[in-house]
């Protein structure tokens, strides 16, 4: 009696600690027309880190308009001698195909930037931390990249930079990382590195120069304006040792860069088109910049093309062909292009980017191409009103900004602000953007927006060095697509597919590897499979 008594306390006991460990489910609160997730101190959802599943099934994660988040389930897989090619009018079948092979992951992130670092700030230290962990742990949407701007940004409460009022500073003997790094970027760039799984991959990306480098102009230095001189001149010598004067100050503090962009939106800068902190360069500016001041600086410091990932254009893609021909002019330079490992571009306006990532892969193949920032709803505005979250819209955006990157060459993407205050700030322009994270710390409270889970789409499954495959669907659908991958850690595949559409879909997977999967998806959702040979 008494033996029979203990096991069903250890059974009572393991079933108590499964329940408490279990994955937490959203706490949705009404949003436009789709639900945002809440946090506050004591409740908010989480994810489980991948497990491989039992030999023949997959694992099926769905997010939907309906307000499912990341919802797991488990499919059977049908042998593969009971793989079934009949099909029907509406059911698609999709076929992977691990023979085909294109690029590798580098990763996915959002960007540390001052703005982030306040709205963590105004949180209870726990849950400041909890929202880094839902980033980057692997109970998270496992980011493993961050941006940082080198010095201030828009979205910073001040313009800085880290040799201001210093005229003739040519030696930048009083260049200083300033207060923000240290309370407001750092911090958190450690807690991520703490607790991140897998190395954090981070990249620097500077706004402006010191406004005493550049010409005023007809629209000042401070809120556009170029590098006074040529390149090979004393400005230009200058502000390629300020990026080694930033990467020794980090590195002292114990935080290491995988890479950086010559200049953010450097094409951006003239009458009426940058209202905050900016420095403009054409293409030929910077292939020369590159070529005889910043790669030859980086290199004699130890941060040479073998330690550093360099990235040119870091651009909305504007016109078409203004990508292109941006990026031709640079890399048909060999003095140039031997610096160079990618190239850096923004959702922003980017209908015609495709075409051009198409083309530049076949033309550099060595080059990568990154998604380097995106929000939404980005703009000034007259009166200061609360952002607005729970917009389907929004999510789908993402989903295809994200996929179609995939589908063209594109090694990773990152976000851009990790979180904001309700409303989307702050921001010394007096700018406004959406983020996946927003904090309302008058109620000591954080909303996950939708899009936080169509990142996590790809983000948690698709580790370092995925390699995507082939996948073919034998039909030809409107709002309906996909990528398949491969991952390096554990071998398993990883499809994920949107459908856009008002309807549900019915679809066959089809791997000859490992078998046939007969799903479903309901409308205005995203889906990731994954499964193990």
């Amino acid at each position: 009696m008494r033996f029979i008594t203990t096991v069903l306390l250890i059974q009572t006991l393991i079933t108590i600690l499964t329940i408490v460990e279990s994955r937490r489910e959203c706490i949705p609160r009404a949003g436009k027309d789709t639900p945002y997730c809440v946090c506050n101190a004591t409740v908010c959802d989480d994810l489980e880190a991948v497990t491989k599943a039992p030999k023949g099934t997959a694992l099926l994660f769905e997010t939907n308009k309906r307000g499912e988040r990341l919802k797991q389930s488990t499919l059977k897989i049908q042998s593969k001698q009971n793989v079934d090619s009949e099909t029907n009018d509406e059911t698609i079948i999709l076929t992977i195909d691990k023979t085909v092979k294109y690029q590798k992951i580098i990763g996915f992130g959002g960007a540390f930037t001052d703005a982030a670092g306040v709205s963590l700030n105004s949180l209870p230290k726990q849950m400041a931390t909890n929202i880094i962990r839902d980033y980057y742990s692997t109970n998270g949407i496992e980011y493993n990249m961050g941006r940082v701007p080198i010095g201030g940004a828009d979205f910073s409460p001040r313009f800085y930079t880290y040799d201001d009022d210093h005229q003739g500073d040519f030696k930048l003997s009083t260049f200083k990382i300033q207060q923000e790094d240290y309370d407001l970027k750092m911090p958190y760039i450690k807690l991520a590195q703490n607790i991140t799984a897998n190395k954090l991959t981070l990249f620097g990306s500077p706004w402006s120069s010191p406004t005493w480098m550049k010409h005023e102009g007809p629209y000042g230095p401070l809120n556009g304006g170029s590098l006074i001189g040529q390149p090979g001149q004393q400005y230009f010598k200058t502000w390629a040792n300020y990026f080694v004067k930033f990467l020794d100050a980090y590195k002292s503090n114990g935080i290491e860069f995988w890479g950086l962009t010559v200049q953010n939106e450097p094409s951006g800068v003239g009458p009426g088109k940058c209202g905050w902190n900016c420095l403009g360069f054409n293409e030929t500016f910077e292939r020369d910049f590159v070529k005889i001041d910043l790669g030859p600086a980086l290199q004699a410091a130890g941060y040479g093309p073998d330690k550093l990932s360099l990235m040119i254009f870091d651009n909305g893609p504007g016109g078409a062909g203004h990508m292109f021909n941006w990026i031709e002019t640079i890399l048909k330079d060999s003095e140039t292009a031997k610096y160079i490992h990618g190239i850096a571009f923004h959702c922003y306006g980017n209908g015609e980017v495709w075409d051009d990532l198409e083309l530049l892969h076949e033309r550099y193949p060595d080059q990568f191409g990154m998604s380097t920032e995106c929000c939404q709803e980005f703009s000034k505005r007259a009166t200061r009103t609360v952002m607005e979250l729970g917009v389907w819209d929004h999510a789908q955006s993402y989903a295809r900004d994200i996929m179609n990157n995939l589908q063209h060459w594109s090694r990773g993407w990152v976000e851009w602000n990790l979180v904001l205050d309700m409303y989307g700030e702050p921001n010394w322009a007096n700018m406004s953007a959406l983020a996946p994270i927003h904090v309302n710390h008058t109620a000591n409270e954080y909303y996950k927006d939708s899009t936080f889970y169509i990142l996590g789409h790809f983000s948690k499954f698709l580790v370092k060095d995925s390699l995507r495959v082939g996948a073919k669907s034998d039909k030809s659908v409107d709002n309906f697509s996909y990528a398949a991958f491969v991952r390096p850690n554990d071998n398993a595949t990883v499809l994920v597919v949107y459908n856009l559409r008002d309807k549900p879909q019915e679809f066959k997977i089809v791997d000859k590897s490992v078998g046939q999967i007969n799903t479903r998806m309901e409308a205005r959702s995203v889906q990731t499979y994954i499964y193990w040979d």
